[in-house]
């Protein structure tokens, strides 16, 4: 019998992580979130991408 279903994730997302902010950063976040048109995991993914890339540098 074949398996169904979604096929498995080369990198899944497995890690789960749970802030609390005050209410100008998330009003920042959300500025965000409408400017790029993405959720919060995804903006709160690309922030830390970018201070990544000052750190390698």
């Amino acid at each position: 019998m074949p398996r169904t279903g979604r096929p498995k994730s080369k990198n899944p997302m497995s890690a789960r992580i749970t802030i609390r902010m005050d209410a100008d950063v998330a009003q920042k976040l959300q500025e965000n979130m409408d400017h790029y048109h993405e959720n919060a995991a995804q903006s709160i993914r690309r922030g830390i991408e970018e201070i990544n890339k000052g750190i390698k540098k």
